[in-house]
C-alpha cells in the first residue's frame, strides 16, 4: 500500500512538471525581430475577447514591448482607441508584411471614437508605444520576423 501511494505520488509529480514545461513552450508572446540589436515582444491577442480587450485599460507600456492581434483569415478590420489610454502606432500584417502603419493613434475615453481601418485584408495587427515606428523606420512593405519563446 505504502509503494503505490508513493507511486502515485511520483506520478502526479512528473505530470506537473510535463504541464508545467508545456506551458513554457506554448507562450502566450512573441519575439518580433527588427534588427540584431532590437527585439519588441509581443503580447499575443489570438481570440475575439482578446482582440476586443487588446490594449485597453492599460496606463502604460514598456518601452520595447506591444500587443499582436492574430486573426484567423485575412479579413479588413477596424481598430478603435477607445479606453486606452496610451497612444500608440497601430501596424496592420498580412502575410509577414507591412500593408499600412497609422502613427500616433490618440486615446478615446468616450464615444464614438475615430476608427483606424486597415482597408485591405490582414491577418495580423501589431500596436506599440506611439512613435515607435517611425524611431525603428517601419515603412510599408517591410517584412517581419517573428520567433515565438
Amino acid at each position: 500500500m505504502r509503494y503505490k501511494l508513493l507511486l502515485l505520488n511520483l506520478i502526479f509529480i512528473i505530470n506537473t512538471s510535463i504541464i508545467l514545461n508545456v506551458k513554457k513552450i506554448y507562450s502566450k508572446e512573441l519575439n518580433w525581430l527588427i534588427n540584431p540589436n532590437t527585439v519588441i515582444e509581443l503580447e499575443i491577442s489570438d481570440d475575439f475577447k482578446k482582440r476586443e480587450i487588446g490594449l485597453m485599460n492599460r496606463e502604460k507600456l514598456k518601452k520595447n514591448k506591444g500587443m499582436i492581434f492574430i486573426y484567423d483569415k485575412l479579413e479588413p478590420v477596424n481598430i478603435w482607441m477607445y479606453n486606452t489610454y496610451i497612444p500608440l502606432d497601430i501596424i496592420y500584417v498580412r502575410n509577414y508584411k507591412i500593408i499600412k502603419i497609422n502613427p500616433n493613434a490618440k486615446p478615446c475615453y468616450r464615444l464614438p471614437c475615430k476608427l483606424y481601418p486597415s482597408i485591405e485584408p490582414i491577418d495580423m495587427v501589431i500596436e506599440v508605444n506611439a512613435g515607435i515606428s517611425e524611431k525603428l523606420n517601419l515603412e510599408v512593405g517591410d517584412n517581419l520576423i517573428f520567433r515565438k519563446y
